[in-house]
């Protein structure tokens, strides 16, 4: 090396490992609920009525905290989007759509 040469720099990598890392926080809850259904049951039969049943459940919890703590949700809401995009991207837009 001549001392004017420039090692590249390890941020790329030190990005897509928490990329990843935030993509693993969104998904290992479902994962884990998921497995520990399956472990108690035996069987998978059911398991999309207990996952509907939840969502119904999460989006009316949501909006009960999003009205009775509004800077709290939207903060809350913000986050959560901002950590999505960067553990998923934007998605790719197609030309002319």
């Amino acid at each position: 090396m001549t001392g004017t040469e420039r090692e590249p720099s390890n941020i790329t990598s030190y990005v897509v490992a928490a990329r990843i890392g935030v993509g693993i926080a969104f998904i290992a809850p479902m994962l884990w609920f998921i497995v520990r259904y399956w472990w108690t049951y035996r069987t998978m039969d059911g398991l999309l009525a207990v996952l509907a049943q939840g969502a119904i459940a999460g989006v009316a919890a949501t909006i009960e905290y999003a009205l009775t703590n509004p800077v709290e949700s939207l903060l809350y809401s913000i986050g959560m989007y901002l950590l999505w995009i960067f553990a998923l991207g934007r998605g790719r837009r197609r030309k002319g759509s």
